[in-house]
């Protein structure tokens, strides 16, 4: 029913393999994932004259050694790009072999470091045709930062849920269908590009919905939700890999940009606000039902 797709690529901590088996074993331990299906997307280094491609080299080496010998706990496959491809070109590539109707989402950096019953998300996708997306909290289930407006759940269900003006790439539970009918379509646009410049456009989309139609009616149609209830703490952690650097050691060129992640969340906040502005914050009598 579900599987985990694990997009992985170029850290400094290169070739050792700690990182992302630290977020595998969070996913056994804490998801009770045990032999549940993975998919690892190695996406090909950025630079091929970069010092760091031997390294690199030897990590996959070691990943698909790992994954022969069923060490990560779960059901792993490893899938290896010939070419850059981004986070976004990673999930295609897993899309293209995903059997199951449900997928974790869950990049080689993260860490759960709360319990969740997966299995019983599991359940609820398949009890509710309205949920899509199930994204796990990094910050406390408040309003604040990409997420300035939170609305309670609709609906009285097995586990609760908070309605979110936000699509993040971070860590999430997701239908597949919905993937490849909402989010891989823009993948397929721009195939090279990062998970940042999906996850932004996306997010645009949402919000030009949420402008259009009024939250309720947009939140039913894109189905996103945040797992848990108002005031719950986060369930995940990003170990963020790119700013990982060994002792001694120093950045690699080619994994990533602290500007350019500074500069989408520049953008998610000002969207998300503008939209708490001049939306969501308006009397609700109005009569107009376009407005939530």
């Amino acid at each position: 029913m579900l599987t985990i797709v694990t997009p992985t690529s170029v850290i400094p901590t290169h070739p050792s393999t700690d990182i992302i088996c630290e977020s595998i074993q969070s996913l056994i331990e804490k998801a009770n994932l045990q032999g549940c299906r993975q998919v690892i997307v190695c996406d090909e280094h950025p630079d091929p004259s970069d010092a760091s491609v031997a390294a690199y080299s030897e990590y996959r080496r070691r990943l698909r050694k790992l994954s022969d010998r069923k060490a990560f706990g779960t059901d792993s496959h490893i899938i290896e790009l010939t070419r850059p491809a981004g986070v976004g070109g990673a999930v295609l590539a897993a899309y293209e072999q995903l059997d199951t109707p449900y997928a974790l989402h869950f990049e080689h950096d993260w860490r759960l470091v709360r319990n969740i019953d997966a299995e019983a998300i599991v359940a609820l996708f398949e009890q509710w045709n309205d949920i899509n997306c199930v994204r796990l909290s990094l910050r406390p289930v408040e309003e604040g930062g990409s997420d300035s407006v939170l609305k309670p759940d609709l609906v009285d269900r097995e586990i609760p849920l908070v309605r979110t003006c936000s699509w993040s790439a971070s860590p999430h539970f997701a239908r597949t269908a919905y993937y490849r009918r909402a989010v891989l379509p823009l993948v397929f646009e721009r195939p090279g590009d990062s998970i940042r410049g999906l996850e932004i456009r996306i997010y645009r989309e949402y919000l030009t919905d949420i402008f259009s139609l009024g939250f309720d009616r947009a939140s039913a149609k894109w189905g996103i939700f945040i797992y848990g209830d108002f005031g719950d703490p986060p369930l995940i952690e990003h170990i963020d890999g790119r700013a990982t650097v060994p002792d001694g050691g120093a950045m690699l060129s080619g994994t990533g940009s602290n500007r350019s992640l500074f500069n989408f969340d520049l953008q998610a906040r000002f969207l998300a606000r503008a939209a708490a502005l001049n939306l969501f914050r308006g009397p609700d009598t109005t009569g107009d039902d376009t407005v939530a």
